[in-house]
């Protein structure tokens, strides 16, 4: 598990992949990110690690070069922006032996398991087979994370900035509802 979890960080850094995100407008976003110690940063030059500044929903990373625009806006038949409001349910944890992932967990919903669901059919290599929707904050040195674990964190999302596909390429399209 943690081999292909560092696989998948790997590849991710690449762009062989897209990825259809939901990005929101937090109000307290840079607050939250200023709660984290800027000795705990984890960075490695060239690399997508450290704070994150863009807060986004992943729905599902890992699509193949062959995906098109087209065949994404389908999988968002008949949804609306209601259906990506969202509740955080605390802080938590990613651990793995290079870095820990804080972030905040989001209560999962039928709508979005339906679009994860949806997502998956088109051709992907996905290698999470438990859709765990999340809000990754930042990447962490080792052992540092467990200050941040919050389970008393409670926050509600009603602010959609966009849902949007990453292409492999790194260019986005903007999913229209």
């Amino acid at each position: 598990m943690v081999k292909r979890y560092l696989e998948f960080i790997k590849e991710s850094t690449k762009y062989e992949y897209g990825c259809v995100m939901v990005d929101y407008n937090f109000e307290n976003w840079s607050d939250l990110l200023e709660s984290i110690s800027q000795e705990d940063i984890y960075k490695v030059d060239g690399k997508n690690y450290g704070l994150q500044p863009r807060p986004h929903l992943t729905l599902l990373y890992g699509l193949h070069k062959e995906v098109n625009d087209e065949q994404i806006q389908k999988c968002f038949y008949e949804m609306t922006e209601d259906d990506f409001k969202v509740q955080i349910d605390g802080v938590s944890l990613f651990e793995n032996p290079e870095f820990d992932v804080v972030k905040l967990d989001v209560v999962k919903t039928s709508n979005l398991e339906e679009i994860n669901k949806r997502l998956s059919e088109l051709p992907n290599s996905n290698q999470f087979p438990e859709y765990k929707p999340h809000i990754t904050l930042a990447y962490i040195k080792k052992g540092s994370g467990q200050k941040y674990i919050d389970s008393s964190y409670k926050y509600q999302i009603k602010n959609i900035s966009k849902i949007v596909y990453s292409r492999p390429d790194n260019s986005e399209y903007n999913i229209q509802l």
